[in-house]
């Protein structure tokens, strides 16, 4: 967890945005900091894929999933590609098949992670 918050500070830092302890930026239309805090469980690497909660789908609810994808891609070690693509379809964000999304490609909706 302390490694995501560092890569999203500093992400921050270089896109000339003064970090505060909760990030509250908006990235690929949603709110970083709520999408951070409500999420993370669900597309970390390692254990189980777990159905997102009602908050997480909120906090994504308007995010753009090409700009999601390409934030995921850039920062693999701190994503599951796999967990992001079935966090958004849980979520019913459209991830066509093919899309790369966090060094994973998307196989067909019908397909289970």
């Amino acid at each position: 967890m302390q490694g995501i918050k560092l890569v999203f500070t500093i992400m921050l830092v270089v896109a000339g945005i003064v970090a505060v302890p909760r990030i509250s930026a908006q990235v690929c239309n949603g709110n970083l900091g709520t999408i951070q805090e409500e999420c993370e469980e669900y597309y970390k690497p390692g254990g189980p894929t777990i159905p997102p909660s009602t908050e997480c789908c909120n906090a994504l609810r308007n995010v753009d999933v090409p700009c999601m994808c390409r934030l995921a891609n850039n920062f693999q070690s701190y994503f599951s590609g796999g967990k992001v693509v079935y966090t958004l379809r849980q979520c019913g964000k459209d991830v066509p098949p093919g899309t790369t999304c966090g060094g994973y490609r998307a196989p067909p909706a019908s397909t289970q992670v």
